[in-house]
């Protein structure tokens, strides 16, 4: 057809806002905790409050999570530590208020980690909140509120190593090719927080953290890198790692003798399960994206749409999975007696090799868009969306498919395969207005794709 269907393309916005709604910080809160009076509960544990809170918080999404923690506890919060990305309170102060904590006398508030990268204001925010957690007493409850992006805003390196060498042992392990899990290994062990440590530090006060997971599978020992929770890893897999990836020559000495130094017991090695201070702690996801895949599915059957849910575990380059998407879909399109809504989520990579401006969900979107052009669907409708409101270094959170896509590019003069080329999705969708936008939503689950087929349109 010669434009996007409109009500289609409302119906798969819609879809999209239910599910960010449901992870929304207040809804996880509300979600997590419960208060009676002076009780205070989190799952099956009850807590007496008395001014005897004490709450940290560091990840890029917990601004949020602070403020409904404030409205719930108001002055039994006597003190504690956040820690936000560089740059959300200007971003959030006159459009979303609600997503940042209310100034308050003893909590010290951030911004750090200026692209992703631990810095100063990081290290920082980590001293302080380990010095509150050091100092809370028994009987008090530290309330730790953590998030993706957690690692780089709470980041401390242990004695005798300094931030740049941390900063150069990550950077070279990614470089080698390191994933997530052997990154977080050595990070926990060149750390004076992450591992489980803040638990240590807090004991033997009560500590309960809330956890918002941006991690397929949702690791609690690798979202933030897990610093109240215990480490199953030890410094001799660290040193393992080390020489697989054959990166000694490109670590900082300081960093190669602390793990040496670990795996001959002469450093303590991070806390495990049966560590005494895990008696006092409880740690719950409170938001992943299965709650937002449950609340689509039903905003979407509420729309009309007989509703399937794909997977919550999609990987891989961001072109294999809108391949794997426009297959399932053809499959479905081939005997289509009703509505249908396909829904997946998870987080893809994209091999930038090109120069252009996008980000993963609008370069699938794209590439499914090319895949439509070669194997056209009639009726499909396709979208992929960052629910963190954020799609790469865009102001997209994502962007929308269909079988014209690729021709109405052409009508206005672009050239749709260039554009895949040179990695410069946002710049085609932006011009032919089917970009999703819906600025920064203080949550992150990672990303969500809607399908809606319709039977019968030509």
């Amino acid at each position: 057809s010669a434009s996007m269907d409109q009500a289609q393309r409302r119906c798969a916005e819609q879809i999209f806002h239910s599910a960010v709604a449901a992870v929304s910080p207040a809804a996880l809160i509300q979600r997590a905790l419960q208060r009676e009076g002076e009780q205070l509960r989190f799952r099956d544990q009850v807590f007496r409050l008395s001014h005897n809170v004490t709450l940290l918080a560091f990840g890029k999404a917990v601004g949020g999570m602070v403020r409904a923690a404030q409205d719930l506890l108001g002055d039994h919060i006597q003190c504690g530590c956040v820690s936000l990305p560089w740059g959300l309170q200007e971003t959030l102060r006159d459009s979303k208020p609600e997503l940042l904590p209310k100034a308050q006398a003893a909590l010290h508030i951030t911004e750090g980690a200026k692209d992703n990268l631990p810095d100063e204001h990081a290290a920082q925010a980590a001293t302080e909140t380990l010095r509150l957690a050091h100092a809370a007493k028994e009987g008090e409850l530290v309330l730790a509120l953590v998030s993706g992006g957690g690692s780089a805003l709470l980041s401390l390196p242990t004695a005798g190593i300094s931030l740049a060498d941390k900063r150069q042992t990550v950077q070279a392990l990614s470089r080698a090719g390191a994933d997530i899990k052997e990154l977080n290994t050595i990070r926990k062990h060149i750390s004076a927080v992450k591992g489980g440590l803040l638990a240590r530090a807090a004991f033997p006060a009560q500590l309960w953290t809330c956890v918002l997971s941006d991690v397929v599978g949702d690791p609690l020992d690798f979202i933030a890198s897990g610093p109240t929770v215990p480490d199953p890893s030890t410094f001799t897999d660290c040193l393992s790692i080390i020489k697989r990836l054959g990166v000694q020559d490109s670590l900082p000495s300081s960093v190669l003798q602390h793990l040496r130094k670990g795996s001959e017991g002469l450093v303590p090695e991070t806390p495990k399960a049966d560590e005494t201070c895990f008696l006092s702690t409880a740690t719950h996801l409170v938001g992943n994206n299965i709650l937002a895949l449950e609340a689509a599915r039903k905003a979407s059957e509420a729309c009309g749409y007989h509703t399937e849910v794909l997977t919550s575990q999609l990987q891989g380059r961001a072109s294999e999975a809108a391949g794997y998407l426009h297959a399932e879909a053809r499959r479905r399109a081939q005997d289509l007696g009703t509505r249908v809504c396909l829904l997946a989520a998870g987080e893809t990579t994209v091999h930038v090799t090109g120069t252009g401006k996008g980000g993963r969900n609008q370069e699938m979107a794209l590439e499914m868009a090319r895949l439509l052009a070669a194997q056209p669907i009639d009726g499909l409708l396709f979208l992929s969306a960052g629910t963190d409101g954020q799609d790469g270094p865009t102001d997209a959170a994502g962007g929308f498919a269909d079988s014209g896509t690729f021709s109405r590019a052409a009508k206005a003069g672009l050239d749709p395969q260039q554009h895949l080329d040179n990695n410069d999705s946002h710049t085609l969708l932006s011009t032919l207005g089917q970009c999703l936008r819906c600025g920064c939503t203080g949550t992150n689950v990672m990303d969500l794709q809607v399908l809606l087929l319709h039977p019968g349109v030509t």
